[in-house]
């Protein structure tokens, strides 16, 4: 089981093995992998750092919207909207939207 974990591991470093290569893992329940998550399991880190990355990229660009919006600490500026910008970026958002989505 010990050298299982090590090979296991090994191929995470390596960037391969996004998916798990242990069945028991793949059926575990979601307060099991909340606990893992909590408990700081390596393994369990290392399968999911993809998703872990994402998250915090996330949380660190609300914080960065939050602290812009509701704090003076990057100063205050006069806001301006012009009907022209806007009615000139909806159209490549929208096609950006599509493109993705």
């Amino acid at each position: 089981m010990k050298q299982s974990k090590k090979n296991d591991r090994a191929v995470l470093l390596e960037g391969g093995g996004l998916q798990s290569t242990s069945p028991r893992i793949g059926s575990s329940s979601v307060t099991s992998q909340i606990s893992r998550f909590f408990l700081m399991d390596g393994i369990f880190l290392l399968e999911n750092r993809l998703t872990l990355r994402a998250i915090s990229e996330f949380g660190a660009l609300l914080t960065y919207f939050y602290l812009s919006d509701r704090t003076n600490l990057f100063g205050e500026s006069k806001k301006v909207h012009m009907r022209t910008t806007f009615f000139l970026l909806l159209p490549s958002h929208h096609s950006l939207s599509n493109h993705f989505f």
